[in-house]
């Protein structure tokens, strides 16, 4: 489509692409430590010079190696020479014989097997110290890096889950969700920093420094040989592309699988009330086999390009030896040395084995780098409610919604919001109705700015809300959702909270407003009782309640919270309040006993509201006033669940447990326990000991694939050949090596065809077994346990 036909739309994703793209290219640094200070960055200088370092000790290693092999060949000469010294031809013979190379030279010659036993004592000596030096450079970047990394995520953690907490909540993605994204962004950008930094560094070092040596030793040879690496850069390029394709494909799969089983276990007494056991073993089993395809797919062509690059790495190991017999054959120019061959050959596959690296720090990369933008993004939003208006020393006022719609972002469908106009004066008591799903949370969380309106604004007395700094505006407006949770040790922590300035009393005050703090009283320890999870939802409720009433808030929003609380108490807790308050009290409810004791109504249906006084609203032709009518009628509470939960005694006498004729009180006052039988402890204890001591029997998970045994079998051994590839590449590449130098140009001539044709051979068979290692059995285990895990289970 041509560039002046684009939309305002297109022209922004296509700007978002090339941003994301820069981000790519510019993660390697600016973006993995852009939450360091100057020390840290000084640190992390450091860790990479060490890393560095420590790539380059590797090609010096082969360098050594290569004069070592050198001098070995000069004293297998020298000995030659010495057998031969009578035959006054025979050095100009052997000198021809072997192409005039410069390590041949007589003067050379001078290694006798004193001198010998030196060379390798050094050549010991030095490769020691080579890896000592290694092993320190590796600890010291793996330690350096590794600080950093600690160091940063730990800022960068806080930064980013307070930016979190002090923004609106995603309406599409659940409080699970939200988490799960959380932790996936910070992982994500963990993985690539750190030790995986260190090693990207390290790979890296070892590839340019292994490529300089080779090009340095042999300028013709090395580019034979690098001259398949864009071949392979290509390849990988175009491989990664569809690999992330099929992974995300393959999790898609298996993520419906997970759905599934979830689904099952969380419905698990209707799946057995209908014997649907094996109906739902079934479906969970066909489900596996697509994830089975869709993992097969992934991992035959992981393999398959992996299989071509290796063809590829030998073929041209095949033409470069080629080329290098035919070069000592023609121009005999002394550059084709055993030192300069093992340099040249050595380097270029130590290059291609960190060379095939790349896919995977790529993908770190990519995934650090979105991470970072979406982290980046949550950061800067923060800041930007960080600079908003504050509130010190201002009482809120009215409340005013001036044409507010919302709509769910990234969801079709119509407005579940559409043009509220409505105003809750200041210290007045307001209730908020309305069917399921009709939008009272959504409305009353616009207040509190835990979501912000699609359209239209919210005022605050004369404040606008969206120019308020939204953790501010619910310091000073106590929201108590539907669905909470306390925090703490004791009571007294899930009470107060973080706030330190709260009294004992103050304390003590709204839990009696709540009508629960004679139940803490009944505890031995009262207010420092340690906060339990048996506590009765009633009782939760309440406190939940209480947590916020300590703050004192301007404004107190009710959401639907006390659906378990009985209507009689209900109606307590708010006349309490209201005798004691004079500020403003919103409560979602459904308690036509509370509706008539308010102030005014806000009745939400289809998008709009109906708003007035319990008594206006049923004199005027309204839907609130048919809904009381057949409520009424219907003697049911307007959207609330039938059979509401009895009012529970605090004492709960029938549930006190009873030890040698005493209740629950009776034995605290005489600080009697009851203690586990002796035998029961030492069951216990002998069950977890043999329990312990239970080994994992890898053959009985073997069985579970008896079927797939000739699969197995057949993967198993294209791994040996696999394996076998390294040696046989070694015993091919010396065997060649002392063709080249210690054989006559005749002999050279008869094998100049032979040994690229093995290597030719061995890349061939090497690549083959490499596809057919993983592709060919694929998750046969993973598949078959996944299968038996849930059947078991159920």
């Amino acid at each position: 489509m041509p560039r002046d036909t684009w939309s305002q739309e297109e022209v922004s994703r296509r700007r978002k692409v090339q941003k994301r793209q820069f981000h790519v290219l510019t993660s390697f640094l600016c973006q993995k430590f852009a939450f360091t200070n100057f020390w840290e960055k000084i640190i992390l200088s450091g860790g990479i010079v060490f890393a560095l370092l420590a790539g380059a000790c590797l090609p010096v290693i082969i360098l050594l190696f290569a004069d070592l092999v050198t001098i070995f060949i000069q004293y297998q000469l020298k000995k030659e020479l010495r057998n031969n010294t009578g035959d006054a031809g025979y050095f100009q013979s052997l000198w021809a014989n072997h192409m005039r190379f410069t390590f041949v030279v007589q003067e050379n010659l001078n290694y006798d097997a004193k001198n010998l036993a030196g060379v390798v004592e050094m050549y010991a000596l030095e490769t020691s110290f080579l890896g000592i030096m290694v092993f320190i450079f590796t600890f010291a970047y793996a330690s350096l890096l590794k600080y950093v990394a600690q160091k940063q995520m730990r800022r960068l953690r806080i930064r980013y889950l307070t930016s979190i907490l002090n923004l609106t909540l995603e309406p599409e993605f659940s409080y699970n969700e939200t988490y799960l994204k959380i932790q996936r962004n910070l992982q994500r950008f963990e993985n690539s920093i750190g030790d995986s930094f260190g090693t990207m560094v390290l790979s890296f070092s070892v590839f340019v420094t292994c490529i300089v040596i080779a090009f340095l030793n042999h300028l013709v040879l090395t580019a034979m040989l690098v001259v398949v690496f864009p071949v392979m850069a290509i390849i990988m390029f175009f491989a990664v592309v569809i690999y992330r394709y099929l992974i995300e494909t393959e999790k898609n799969h298996y993520q419906i699988a997970e759905n599934l089983a979830r689904d099952v276990f969380l419905n698990i007494t209707t799946v057995k009330a209908y014997e649907g056991e094996a109906v739902e073993v079934q479906r969970y089993d066909k489900l596996l086999i697509t994830s089975q395809s869709a993992g097969a797919n992934t991992t035959m062509f992981f393999d398959f390009i992996i299989g071509i690059l290796y063809i590829l790495l030998y073929t041209s190991y095949a033409l470069t030896f080629w080329q290098g017999m035919t070069m000592a054959l023609e121009l005999k120019n002394r550059n084709e040395t055993p030192d300069i061959l093992i340099v040249v050959n050595f380097c270029i596959q130590i290059s291609f084995v960190n060379f095939l690296k790349v896919p995977v720090f790529v993908m770190l990369s990519r995934n650090a780098s979105e991470a970072y933008e979406e982290m980046t993004e949550v950061i800067r939003k923060s800041d930007e409610e960080n600079r908003l208006k504050k509130l010190d020393g201002v009482i809120l006022n009215d409340v005013t919604y001036n044409s507010v719609s919302y709509k769910y972002p990234k969801r079709a469908g119509s407005f579940l919001l559409n043009g509220v106009q409505a105003r809750i004066p200041a210290g007045t008591f307001t209730c908020v109705v309305g069917g399921p799903k009709h939008g009272k949370s959504t409305f009353l969380k616009l207040l509190v700015k835990l979501i912000s309106p699609s359209k239209g604004t919210i005022n605050l007395g004369k404040w606008d809300l969206s120019e308020l700094r939204g953790s501010l505006v619910r310091s000073r407006i106590g929201y108590v959702q539907q669905k909470t949770t306390l925090f703490g040790e004791t009571i007294r922590d899930a009470i107060k909270g973080g706030n330190k300035n709260v009294s004992d009393n103050e304390m003590i005050s709204a839990c009696r407003v709540v009508n629960v703090h004679s139940y803490i009283q009944s505890y031995q320890m009262g207010y420092d009782n340690a906060l339990s999870l048996d506590l009765p939802d009633e009782v939760k409720e309440k406190l939940a309640i209480a947590r916020v009433l300590v703050t004192n808030p301007d404004i107190l929003i009710l959401d639907d919270c006390m659906n378990h609380i009985n209507s009689f108490t209900q109606m307590a807790i708010i006349s309490e309040y209201l005798s004691q308050k004079q500020n403003s009290l919103i409560v979602v409810t459904s308690n036509t006993d509370i509706m008539k004791i308010s102030d005014y109504i806000i009745h939400l249906k289809d998008g709009q509201i109906e708003a007035g006084s319990y008594r206006n609203l049923l004199e005027q032709n309204t839907s609130f006033r048919s809904i009381i009518s057949r409520q009424e009628t219907e003697k049911n509470v307007l959207d609330f669940e039938s059979g509401v939960p009895q009012m529970k005694q605090y004492g709960n006498r029938s549930r006190d447990i009873n030890f040698m004729g005493m209740n629950r009180d009776e034995m605290v006052s005489h600080d009697i326990t009851v203690q586990k039988h002796s035998n029961y402890a030492d069951n216990k204890k002998k069950g977890s000991e043999e329990k312990s001591g239970k080994k994992i029997n890898c053959l009985k998970v073997l069985s579970l694939n008896r079927r797939e045994f000739p699969y197995l079998l057949t993967a198993a051994i294209a791994a040996t050949i696999m394996g076998f590839s390294i040696p046989a590449y070694a015993s091919l590449f010396g065997e060649s090596l002392g063709t080249i130098v210690l054989s006559s140009k005749e002999e050279i001539e008869d094998n100049v065809n032979f040994f690229p044709q093995m290597f030719l051979v061995a890349g061939i068979i090497s690549g083959i077994a490499r596809i057919v290692e993983v592709g060919v059995h694929d998750r046969s285990v993973v598949l078959e346990t996944d299968k038996k895990t849930p059947e078991a289970n159920i």
